[in-house]
This record gives C-alpha cells, structure tokens and sequence, in this order.
C-alpha cells in the first residue's frame, strides 16, 4: 500500500514536471520567433535603407509619418505603415516587409538609429551611416 502510494506520488510529480516543461518550451519558442521574425524585418529595412540618397524628413516614430527618401535610382520611397505590416512603396511597386510593433528613427552623430521594438523583449536597435546622405 505504502509502495502504491509512493509509486503514485512519483508518477504525479514526473506528470506535473512534464506538463510543466513543455509549456515553458512553447512558450520560449513563441517568444524566439516573435524575435527572429522582427529581426529579419530589421535587416531588410537596412538593406532598404542603405540605398537612400536623400531624406525629406525622419520622423522619429514610422508609425506617426512615413519616412520619405529617394534611392540611388532616383526613385520617391516611402516606408509606411499599413496595419500591423511595415510596407516600402517606391512607385509602382508596394513591398511588404513584414509584422513590427514599430519603428523608431533618430538622426545623429552621422548616423540614423534604427529601433524596431519587440513586445515583452528588449528592442532590435542598428545604426546606418548618414555619410553622402542630403537630409
């Protein structure tokens, strides 16, 4: 009866750590994706914006005002937000970048900062030279 017991509790503890382990793996794994997909956005925002030859205006958030510049092909380009979605228009085209709660801009020093922030994480942040860009 004794053994039966003991048996039991231990068969209970092992369940418990088991059910606790892969919630915690799901939950890790969201949260990983969520970060990698918001990076991934963040590296082609920078390949985007590397080819800028001229700023109109940085706003400091895209989500307030798009950011408006002109690429090496002497095209209008504005990165804008539609929804959840990150979008570069550069007439004709309409290029979707992808999901990002935000992006965040500041001018200074020679370099524009880029913030993309992550919810419940720290915030995806990279610096592109300003060097031969007009603002």
């Amino acid at each position: 009866m004794v053994g039966s017991g003991v048996l039991l509790l231990m068969v209970a503890m092992a369940s418990m750590a088991t059910i606790s382990y892969l919630r915690a793996y799901r939950h890790y794994t969201n949260e990983g994706a969520k970060l990698r997909l918001s990076a991934k956005v963040l590296e082609t925002l920078c390949f985007e914006l590397r080819s800028a030859r001229a700023f109109k205006a940085i706003p400091k958030s895209v989500r307030q005002a798009p950011l408006e510049f002109e690429d090496t092909r002497k095209r209008q380009c504005s990165l804008q937000f539609r929804g959840d979605q990150l979008w570069i228009q550069r007439d004709p085209d309409l290029i979707r970048l992808g999901s990002v709660v935000d992006v965040n801009l500041v001018a200074k020093n020679g370099l524009l900062e880029v913030t993309v922030p992550v919810t419940g994480q720290t915030p995806l942040q990279t610096a592109l030279s300003l060097r031969g860009i007009r603002r």
